[in-house]
């Protein structure tokens, strides 16, 4: 579930915690342009992904279910 795109390395870490600190797990990666993406999850199908969509949708999020691109860092 795709969270967040495009922000930086020190915006992505703080919106890590944040999420984390109302207990939504959330990850960033690094892309190749050098920008950081925050993901939720990993599913085998997109409806697997919908509980976990709703409950960031119901944080006021623009969750998307989406491939994961890009590292950890």
């Amino acid at each position: 579930v795709l969270i967040q795109r495009g922000g930086s390395q020190d915006q992505a870490s703080m919106f890590v915690r944040a999420y984390l600190s109302k207990g939504l797990p959330v990850y960033p990666l690094l892309q190749a342009d050098g920008s950081a993406s925050l993901y939720a999850g990993a599913f085998r199908t997109a409806e697997q992904a919908q509980p976990l969509v709703t409950s960031f949708k119901a944080n006021g999020d623009q969750a998307t279910v989406a491939i994961r691109t890009g590292r950890s860092f």
